[in-house]
């Protein structure tokens, strides 16, 4: 009984299996025939359409600008024995600019007063100061002092420059105190500088080449000192610091 009934289940299985697959055949064989025939009618329609021109456009390459041909070799032109094209008179070799250049002329240097070397010994001689005075120790005359006080000048001094100047003439000479001791020591020239500020004090005081004893440019130190100056003034006619070179010699009478 049970094997009848299985028996009856599986063939109705089988059955509708081979429905389906009967049933789906026929769909894809139906859609495979819809598209063919829609396939058919498109390129129908194609093939009925107006034919369109179609123009193929080239590339085409610009050549470069024509090349010159070399130029002729000395053993050509001779051989040629054509002469060379003479250049025309109108044609001149430029020259150069030239830079122009600011003239600047130089202003004119007084001369610097040179020392008055000619004077004998023992006699006074006229310099920038006046006359020379005599130096004096212990309120006696022992010999005759010379030399002039010289005002460094700038390279290029102008109206306004001006060297100091002693208030009162000679008095660096007539100030120097010599001691009794060094007295046959004082016979050579020595040549002293110094500054004179703006305010009339003189400062930095050097001593120009040997000098047998100290206390001798001491000495005149003191006597520079002593004096009052007049200060100098620069190229724009201001006061300002100027060197002095003074020289001075002793002679003894």
């Amino acid at each position: 009984m049970f094997d009848d009934i299985t028996k009856d289940g599986g063939g109705e299985r089988a059955a509708r299996r081979v429905r389906y697959l009967i049933g789906s055949a026929a769909v894809q064989v139906a859609a495979l025939v819809v598209v063919a025939l829609l396939a058919a009618r498109i390129r129908a329609s194609v093939a009925e359409g107006p034919a369109v021109p179609v123009t193929i456009v080239r590339s085409v390459t610009t050549s470069g600008p024509p090349l010159l041909p070399p130029a002729p070799t000395l053993e050509e032109v001779a051989g040629s024995g054509t002469p060379p094209t003479p250049k025309r008179e109108g044609q001149r070799p430029r020259s150069r600019p030239q830079s122009r250049r600011a003239m600047v002329q130089p202003k004119a240097v007084p001369p610097k007063p040179e020392e008055d070397r000619s004077a004998p010994s023992g006699e006074e001689s006229e310099g920038d100061d006046g006359p020379r005075g005599e130096g004096s120790l212990g309120g006696v005359v022992t010999g005759a002092i010379s030399g002039s006080a010289l005002g460094e000048a700038p390279a290029h001094a102008g109206a306004g420059w001006k060297r100091p100047e002693q208030a009162q003439r000679n008095c660096v000479q007539n100030s120097v105190r010599i001691p009794r001791g060094l007295q046959g020591f004082a016979a050579g020239p020595i040549t002293v500088k110094f500054a004179v500020g703006s305010d009339g004090v003189p400062c930095e005081f050097q001593i120009l080449g040997d000098v047998p004893d100290a206390r001798i440019g001491a000495a005149v130190w003191q006597a520079i000192q002593a004096c009052r100056w007049i200060p100098g003034a620069d190229i724009q006619g201001r006061l300002a610091k100027i060197w002095v070179t003074m020289p001075i010699r002793f002679v003894n009478r």
